[in-house]
């Protein structure tokens, strides 16, 4: 029987993500449940909308939900980057705290920030069928045999 994989190990999986010029970002692979959970959050928001029907005589009240899908891309690049070669005057760019990470992202072109999101998303993407069989994630069902079905032989 083979050892277990370390199930901690594959937050310390990274990908690199080339760039123009020579640069680069190092993206994580995998976020944890409560990260994306987070990030999930931060793009939606709710509220409640006062308004009259249309003929006016009857006011009625209807709950908003807006997703933002652009804040979803932003926030989840921000949380998955780990390191990059941005320099200015021979020093790096500098990642922590949070908020320094936050501030130089920002310089970045639509163009380099696209390419980073677009990565991030494809990495942190709902597993496939396949995948989910292999690994079922709690809540999506998901057969240990990659069936759709349960097999005969239990």
């Amino acid at each position: 029987m083979r050892p277990m994989p370390d199930y901690l190990s594959r937050y310390d999986e990274t990908q690199r993500v080339e760039l123009p010029g020579g640069f680069w970002v190092d993206v994580k692979k995998c976020l944890t449940g409560t990260q994306m959970r987070t990030i999930r959050g931060k793009q939606i928001t709710r509220g409640i909308e006062d308004y009259k029907d249309p003929d006016g005589k009857e006011m009625k009240r209807s709950v908003i939900v807006k997703i933002d899908a652009d804040l979803y891309a932003y926030e989840l690049a921000v949380a998955s980057i780990v390191d990059w070669n941005f320099e200015t005057e021979g020093a790096k760019w500098p990642l922590n705290p949070d908020a320094v990470k936050r501030a130089h992202y920002d310089l970045l072109d639509e163009a380099d920030q696209d390419e980073i999101e677009g990565v991030c998303i494809e990495l942190n993407a709902e597993p496939t069928r396949k995948e989910g069989a292999t690994f079922p994630v709690v809540g999506q069902g998901g057969v240990p045999t990659g069936e759709d079905k349960p097999s005969d032989d239990s």
